[in-house]
């Protein structure tokens, strides 16, 4: 059974960039049948986008979610299991945090558990350990090819 590392390693297949979006995260873009709704819910300043793709056998969806205003850029990655989505990764930058950080799964993806958010991840660095010296730096014209970067997709609607 695959892991984070194993899926972001692996060759993408049927890449569907979706376009950008504002206001609320449908469920039905992002199922996580045990998550509370408010994870969902941003004000008109977010943006938020999915990328959807084929790797390792299974469907996977990437949700990236940016905020200028408050220097915010998450991307979240999960595969799809049955009608819900099992989270393994969630990269992302916030002005309250030091530097770009994950919390991330560590373990094989059928034995973590669906439909939510961010329980059982952990964050790495740690918030007190040493973070990447680079600044925020993202746009929504770069977020796709950023986040393309990380979880090592081709990215065609911008450029790199």
């Amino acid at each position: 059974m695959p892991t984070l590392a194993d899926f972001i390693r692996a060759e993408k297949h049927e890449v569907d960039e979706g376009s950008w979006r504002t206001g609320h995260i449908e469920r039905s873009a992002f199922p996580l049948s045990r998550s509370k709704s408010r994870h969902f819910r941003f004000g008109p300043e977010y943006r938020w986008r999915l990328v959807r793709f084929q790797c390792l056998g299974s469907r996977c969806r990437v949700l990236i979610q940016y905020n200028p205003g408050k220097l915010i850029c998450r991307s979240t990655f999960a595969v799809e299991v049955d009608n819900d989505l099992v989270v393994l990764c969630s990269h992302e930058y916030h002005a309250d945090h030091p530097g770009w950080h994950c919390h991330l799964a560590r373990g094989e993806h059928l034995q973590l558990e669906p439909g939510v958010f961010r329980t059982g991840l952990k964050r790495w660095p740690a918030v007190d350990a040493p973070h990447s010296k680079r600044d925020f730096e993202v746009t929504e014209a770069s977020a796709l090819s950023h986040v393309a970067a990380r979880y090592r997709f081709k990215a065609q609607g911008e450029l790199l």
